[in-house]
């Protein structure tokens, strides 16, 4: 079993960073260096490049639900300083039937928002996983034949496993 080859470029372990069990580095752990770090995640955005515009959209649901969130209180206050307090009730039905619609409208952007999230990521599961396979294909006969067949699908399987969870 190779599990040192795994180990060393960063799989492995639970811990999340660490080599071994509860995070503590085993001693064929060796960090992946900052400007490799750096480099892969260039090259994983630039997957999301042809989605820009879906994610622009994700962003701006995202800013949209915040501020919506953020007029609910505003509308208690208002109710009970104007309302309560101040004893205009013709304001009454206008401040509770937002307080009503916009948790409504909330969650409607929540539902768009999440199954544009879902499309954007199988559709670059879908690329990530093109641009591997035509890696493969690309490789030496010598790299086949060297390397284990069941090494090289469970690579395949947890890599992208790993970076779809």
């Amino acid at each position: 079993m190779t599990q040192g080859r795994g180990r060393a470029r960063g799989g492995g372990g639970r811990g999340g960073g660490g080599g071994g069990p509860f995070g503590i580095p085993d001693s064929d752990f060796e960090p992946v260096p900052k400007e490799r770090r750096a480099r892969t995640v260039r090259r994983i955005v630039a997957f999301f490049e042809p989605y820009r515009f879906q994610v622009a959209i994700v962003l701006v649901a995202i800013l949209a639900t915040s501020l919506i969130g953020l007029v609910n209180p505003l509308l208690l206050g208002l109710l009970l300083d104007n309302v309560i307090i101040g004893g205009e009730y013709d304001k009454l039905n206008l401040y509770v039937g937002l307080m009503i619609v916009l948790p409504i409208i909330t969650g409607l952007i929540g539902v768009g928002q999440s199954y544009l999230n879902n499309v954007i990521g199988q559709n670059v599961m879908q690329d990530l996983r093109g641009a591997l396979y035509a890696h493969l294909q690309g490789m030496p006969l010598r790299f086949f034949t060297e390397t284990r067949t069941g090494e090289i699908q469970s690579r395949l399987a947890n890599d992208v496993g790993g970076v779809q969870a």
